[in-house]
């Protein structure tokens, strides 16, 4: 699990490198519903070789405070 501070959440939302899931996707019994949030691997790790990797808040990423 990635582990994001809402500010650097909402500096890459400004940047519109975000977006967010039009389904509801699950993986190993854990739910993004539509609407929630998804970014590019490589955003959050700013490793070049996960940018071809979507991943989904909840089932590989969890925003929070600080």
């Amino acid at each position: 699990m990635i582990y994001v501070k809402r500010s650097e959440w909402d500096r890459l939302e400004s940047r519109g490198v975000t977006s967010t899931a039009i389904f509801d996707h699950e993986h190993d019994g854990t739910v993004c519903k539509a609407g929630e949030r998804m970014v590019k691997k490589g955003r959050l790790t700013r490793n070049p070789g996960d940018y071809s990797t979507l991943i989904f808040e909840h089932i590989h990423f969890e925003i929070v405070e600080g």
